[in-house]
């Protein structure tokens, strides 16, 4: 069973990879990031496991948008916005029927809730968005932010601290472990590109 969740998701993760490269480094790069906050934040083996699967695949629902939407340079007319706006339902869409991925949906359905209740889909509020759920969104709206896309240039570090610490969808205590505890370590494991090689994938210990 282990072994058929192992292939399910690093296939679904190469499809993502095929629809997009950059997408594909992005949530990679979250996904690494979310195991390093939930270590600092004391989670287990198992927890960080699912953390790094539903962070790895948090973006899933993306292979259902066309490009010329996905990576517009323009403004986005509101049906576009929320052809966006619809990937984490569409995300949960492609992981319906896989045993053992109820966690890893949870994540993938929720990762755009914010505390206040001002996300989407479901506009929940703090008491019901789960600790792996708020960790993956503060992680990928700190990777969305600082990663050059193709178009437009990342944002510097501290317009990028101020944006997070200014926010009052993000967990503070979340944001509190990515600035004093995550970041805090060498800057340079933590760069702001693109493109990934997506060949080694390694699980968390």
């Amino acid at each position: 069973m282990l072994l058929q969740l192992t292939i399910v998701w690093r296939r679904l993760y190469s499809l993502l990879y095929m629809k997009s490269p950059c997408l594909a480094g992005h949530s990679h790069r979250v996904a690494q990031l979310s195991v390093e906050i939930g270590a600092a934040l004391g989670l287990d083996t198992h927890l960080l496991g699912v953390l790094f699967k539903g962070a790895l695949l948090h973006d899933i629902g993306k292979m259902l948008i066309p490009r010329e939407v996905l990576f517009k340079k323009g403004a986005l007319t509101p049906t576009e916005r929320q052809e966006i706006q619809s990937h984490p339902s569409l995300g949960v869409q492609i992981l319906d029927g896989v045993p053992g991925f109820e966690e890893i949906r949870e994540i993938v359905l929720g990762h755009h809730e914010k505390i206040d209740g001002s996300g989407y889909p479901r506009g929940l509020s703090a008491p019901k968005i789960p600790i792996l759920t708020r960790i993956v969104t503060v992680a990928d709206v700190y990777d969305a932010l600082r990663a050059q896309r193709p178009y437009r240039k990342g944002f510097p570090c501290p317009e990028v601290e101020k944006i997070i610490k200014e926010d009052p969808g993000l967990d503070k205590q979340v944001v509190e472990t990515l600035y004093k505890q995550v970041l805090a370590q060498p800057a340079a494991r933590w760069p702001a590109f693109c493109q990934y090689n997506p060949i080694k994938i390694k699980m968390p210990d």
